[in-house]
């Protein structure tokens, strides 16, 4: 189990400050282990040093006085839930979301069952699939489109791609969080840099690769798909990224569940690009919520193989705690699209046996199966064509018309069909069928794997260097390849002799190939999602850190941010989360000074195509609160006779915190307003005035001294970003490390105490007790906000009604309530992904398709079970034998002529209702035992 702290830095288990949000396994509510927003009616739930609190151990503390009945009662209750909870039956299903193709697998079960992962087989009973949607439009007579399309997916929808280019989509995970294609100029004019560029649009090459139309978003700087069908070619649909990417998710989904007897699958658990953008991560959420599945965990793919590594070898990448040695591991995957190449460290701690470092990342959306692929489509189209027979051929490559982009895709498909064969031949034929048009035939060559290394020899070059970027990018950890315990090669296009050639120089044997080449990655996704599903896997810690610089804006914005002149876009965000020194998942408290109303805060990634927003509210109320409550308590007394105790108000901030999890998404996780009050508690003397019979004056005179000492004074010392800076108003971000090493030093104590019902949602008291005599003179200046003062009767400081106390004994402490606040999303337009409302249309139109293919489904299983039950009494020895008996004899064959007739005139959009009647009736009927023998 892993710590972390609200500054934001990972710690031990046994160093963590935690919130209400779940950050680790919670049995009570394995359905909610991810680190989400909710929080109980208290607002932050506690403070404890040694131990998380979440939910499932807040249940005891929340009732820490209540009744011994009822605490003996919640505990059954609990026991009871936890036993439901280990023995109820979960599964989760992991996806290796490729752009060409996708794997499947689920793990869970029962006691009993095997915990090892079970890839799921699609409807033809293949281990992966095509990532391919068809939508085939019929001839219905209906003004609702919907009802007019049939989606046809996997292998049955990549055959369909040369008949209908148009309207089969393959590869839509391609668009999650991209946009247009712009220059340099236009996109550095945004904030983002070019390499930023790159990962945020489409490149063109990959635009002229589609079959299918790929048109902007009306108002959002995004892409939609654009698919025009029906006879007339007047029937368009329009898909966003996240309902196709959702759509194909259903539809593993109800494969998957085919497959566990119909068990529902809730929890998924995906593979992403360790390059993946904040907008492409929370593309992909969307569409598996729009799908019906909860995202509990976003796994990078090659870090998923390393820990499927991991579960194969333990033995050999694990050294004994003893020997404090690590062993180091290079997985390199080359996909259709996209190469990745990272160095792990594997290594034994104490706190955290079989612990994985990713050490370093190198990722490239240029090289890959593809790439190597367009290589050998110029060399044919540059070399070949010209001399082609009986007319020569025009380049297809460059050119976006329709035609062109239909013999394109089937140039490619050719060459890559050759690619792979070259694996095991010397030679392969290239046929590339209809590349004549109108004039039909088809274009025959043969390539050698010697002219394929030589015109792709640039390619090698690049996939050597970036093992070699890999291995310079840790910084002297690994300071060769040979250096490595382990060299995995995965993906689908490693299987080109000359490119495992080429990686293993150096290596000083050949690379290893281990791990299944396609199954690694959702295999290992599988074993780090099954803690979130509550299955009981051994795990393995990794170590990741933050992939994208994570800005946070507030609305209304800091004042005085900068000086005269126009302010750069940075002057108006500022640095939350720094990729690369930030380690997943992270909590950070950001506080705010002086905030009286409320506002809204604003995440956003570097480019701004990710923005949540997220509104605060109650401010004002809970201030109003936070003053009237030393008249509160003066009025409700409690303390104890001959003491008397004062209460004054010093300083008030709002404090927010901000989660980034492990899937590297952020949210506002809590918000609370955070008051200090400086509490003295002193022995009542004959000649001293109680707090109870303070005049109005000095308790409005306390009050304004407290909230003056609030307007000048910041709790904490901040380490801002440099783009952050100091303000009369700012956000503030503690250190763990030095608020730790503080707490230490002083001896402080933290509690936290339930509040009472006029809304203080936690108190905690952080005390230092000293007696004061009359050799102590004035009061200590104030340290962070948590160390007592001390007050001489004759100070500035002394508190009003007390009177002479040069010999009274005193305590002073700092008490501090935090006052819960509600925060919600808020509308915005800003970034690409779906908002609210637009989620809810996405998931309802996904919906509707479903009960169309179901109805359709149904439609046709009726269908064929009518045709065969007419097949079977026409193929009766009966049948063509004269009626010996009545009327009723002769009557089933009638019956069964009528429904064939009315069967081959109905209509493809059959009312079901009509066609289970006519169902019905040929199954009631009645042929004599002499007929039917």
């Amino acid at each position: 189990m892993f710590g972390v702290h609200l500054c934001g830095n990972s710690l031990p288990a046994g160093r963590v400050r935690a919130t209400c949000t779940n950050t680790g396994r919670c049995l009570l509510h394995p359905s909610e282990n991810k680190l989400d927003r909710s929080r109980l009616s208290g607002g932050v739930v506690g403070v404890h040093h040694g131990k998380v609190a979440h939910r499932c151990k807040t249940a005891a503390y929340c009732t820490a006085r209540a009744p011994l009945l009822q605490l003996a009662a919640l505990f059954l209750l609990t026991w009871a839930l936890i036993v439901s909870c280990v023995v109820e039956a979960h599964h989760v299903l992991a996806v290796d979301l490729g752009v060409e193709w996708v794997k499947a697998a689920t793990l869970g079960g029962g006691s009993g069952a095997s915990m090892n992962p079970a890839i799921v087989l699609n409807d033809q009973a293949n281990r992966k699939s095509p990532q391919c949607i068809a939508f085939r439009f019929l001839p219905y007579d209906t003004d609702d489109i919907l009802q007019k399309v049939e989606r046809i997916f996997s292998e049955q929808a990549l055959s369909l791609e040369p008949r209908f280019p148009e309207q089969v989509v393959c590869g839509p995970s391609l668009l999650a969080g991209r946009g247009v294609w712009r220059d340099v100029v236009a996109v550095n004019g945004t904030g983002a840099t070019g390499e930023e560029a790159v990962q945020d649009a489409l490149l063109l090459d990959d635009t002229a690769s589609l079959t299918y139309a790929v048109v902007p978003h009306a108002s959002r700087d995004k892409l939609t798909v654009h698919i025009v069908g029906g006879r007339d070619k007047k029937s368009v649909l329009e898909f966003s990224a996240e309902e196709l990417v959702g759509m194909f998710l259903a539809y593993l989904k109800r494969t998957a569940e085919r497959g566990l007897d119909g068990e529902p699958l809730r929890h998924l658990v995906l593979t992403v690009s360790t390059r993946a953008s904040v907008a492409q991560r929370q593309t992909f959420v969307d569409a598996a919520a729009v799908a019906g599945l909860r995202t509990v965990r976003l796994v990078h793919g090659i870090t998923a193989a390393a820990v499927q590594l991991a579960y194969l070898n333990a033995e050999q990448l694990f050294a004994p705690v003893r020997e404090r040695s690590a062993k180091y591991v290079m997985v390199y995957d080359m996909g259709s699209r996209v190469t990745e190449v990272a160095v792990y460290e594997f290594a034994q701690f104490r706190q955290h046996p079989g612990t994985i470092t990713l050490l370093a990342a190198v990722v490239s959306d240029t090289l890959g199966g593809r790439a190597f692929d367009q290589c050998i489509a110029r060399y044919i189209e540059r070399e070949l064509f010209p001399k082609a027979k009986p007319k020569a051929i025009e380049p297809v490559l460059a050119l976006s018309t329709p035609a062109a982009r239909k013999t394109a895709a089937s140039l490619l498909r050719a060459v890559k069909n050759a690619r792979e064969r070259l694996s095991v031949n010397q030679e392969a034929p290239v046929v590339v069928q209809g590349i004549y048009g109108s004039d039909g035939g088809d274009f025959t060559t043969t390539i050698s794997r010697a002219r394929f290394e030589e015109e792709c020899a640039h390619l090698f070059d690049e996939a050597v260097r970036l093992r070699d970027a890999a291995i310079a990018r840790t910084k002297g950890a690994v300071p060769s390849v040979r250096n490595l315990t382990r060299f995995e090669v995965i993906g689908g296009a490693t299987r080109m002799p000359k490119l495992l050639e080429r990686l293993s120089d150096g290596y000083g044997r050949a690379v290893d190939r281990t791990l299944n080449s396609d199954e690694a990655a959702v295999v290992g996704a599988a074993y780090m999602g099954a803690a979130r599903a509550s299955i009981p896997v051994r795990g393995f810690h990794v170590v990741e850190p933050l992939m994208n610089d994570l800005y946070f804006s507030l609305t209304p914005p800091l004042q005085n941010l900068g000086a005269a002149g126009t302010p750069p876009r940075g002057d108006t965000r500022h640095l939350l989360f720094a990729k690369a020194r930030t380690l997943v998942p992270a909590v950070k408290s950001l506080r705010f000074k002086n905030r009286t109303a409320d506002f809204t805060l604003t995440l956003e990634d570097d480019s701004g195509r990710f923005a949540r927003a997220t509104s605060i509210y109650g401010v004002n109320d809970n201030i109003m609160a936070a003053q009237f409550l030393p008249q509160r308590r003066r009025a409700g007394g409690g303390v104890a006779r001959g003491w008397h105790e004062r209460l004054s108000l010093e300083y008030m901030e709002v404090v927010v915190e901000v989660t980034v999890a492990e899937s590297g998404i952020p949210f506002v996780s809590n918000a609370y307003l955070r008051v200090t009050y400086v509490k003295r508690t002193a022995a009542v003397k004959n000649n001293q005035t109680a707090p109870g019979n303070m005049t109005p004056n000095e308790s409005v005179a306390a009050s304004s001294a407290g909230k003056n000492a609030a307007d000048g004074a910041i709790p904490e010392e901040s380490q801002n970003h440099q783009n952050l800076r100091k303000t009369d108003e700012e956000a503030e971000e503690v250190e763990a490390g030095q608020l730790q090493q503080q707490r230490e030093e002083e001896g402080a104590e933290e509690r936290w105490e339930d509040a009472s019902e006029s809304g203080a949602a936690i108190e905690e008291e952080e005390e230092e007790e000293e007696e004061e005599g009359g050799k102590q003179g004035a009061a200590k200046g104030k340290r962070e906000g948590d160390q007592a003062r001390e007050d001489n009767s004759t100070g500035d400081d002394a508190v009003p009604g007390v009177g002479n106390r040069s010999t009274a004994k005193e305590t002073v402490m700092r008490v501090i309530h935090g006052f819960p606040l509600r925060f919600a999303p808020a509308p915005s337009s800003a970034g690409v992904n779906l908002n609210k409302v637009e989620a809810a249309a996405a998931r309802e139109r996904l919906h509707a398709l479903q009960r169309i293919d179901d109805t359709r489904l149904m439609r046709s299983a009726i269908r064929n079970d009518l045709e065969a039950l007419i097949v079977h009494y026409k193929s009766l020895d009966a049948w063509d034998k004269a009626p010996v008996g009545g009327a009723d004899e002769a009557n089933w064959r009638d019956v069964v002529k009528e429904v064939a007739q009315w069967l081959d005139d109905a209509s493809d959009n059959i009312e079901i209702a009509e066609l289970q009647r006519q169902q019905q009736r040929v199954k009631e009927l009645k042929i004599g035992e002499a007929e039917t023998g």
